[in-house]
């Protein structure tokens, strides 16, 4: 394959507060993917986290049914200053997915496990918090230029769908995240 893209996404993020409600308008993020032989290495900005991913595909790229997997992880820094008032978050975020590419390459299922670790430190008090995930994405590939390629201008549709579990010495509690998305590519 060994091409590279960028591409930006607008939809909702793959998170929010046990017992709250919380859109973000608009949300975005962007990556850069580096192609190579047996797979793609990804760099990807989300609102407060960076993600390095590799993409390890188990079937050739150029069969009808690819499968792949994806271990990721992300970090994230946060500090705010103010007048007497100090706050700093450390989040780390490792996961794991797998790619099921249908349909001469246009129709996609991932499957997705994960764990998201959080320190807060809230003048001088420090706070340990983490979440469980679990969920999966489907998603469509559309007015690509070519079928068999992913180096041209693209658009996707996708429908994310996440149990997000706060461990239960965080005070518990589990949301459904839902979250529907667009996609453009090159």
């Amino acid at each position: 394959m060994g091409a590279s893209y960028v591409s930006l996404s607008e939809g909702s993020p793959d998170e929010a507060a046990i017992g709250s409600s919380n859109i973000k308008i608009p949300y975005g993020e962007g990556y850069v993917r580096f192609g190579g032989k047996k797979g793609q290495t990804e760099l990807r900005v989300t609102p407060g986290l960076g993600f390095v991913s590799y993409r390890a595909d188990l079937t050739r790229p150029d069969a009808g049914l690819v499968f792949s997997v994806v271990p990721s992880f992300g970090f994230g820094w946060v500090s705010m200053r103010g007048e007497g008032d100090s706050m700093s978050e450390m989040t780390l975020a490792p996961s794991l997915s797998a790619i099921l590419l249908l349909a001469d390459r246009t129709l996609y299922l991932s499957p997705r496990v994960g764990y998201a670790w959080a320190n807060s430190v809230y003048e001088e008090e420090n706070h340990t918090s983490g979440t469980r995930m679990v969920g999966g994405t489907v998603g469509y590939l559309m007015a690509r230029d070519d079928a068999h390629t992913w180096d041209h201008f693209g658009t996707s549709l996708e429908l994310s769908v996440t149990r997000l579990v706060r461990d239960e010495d965080d005070g518990g509690g589990a949301i459904w995240a839902i979250v529907p998305s667009v996609g453009i590519t090159r």
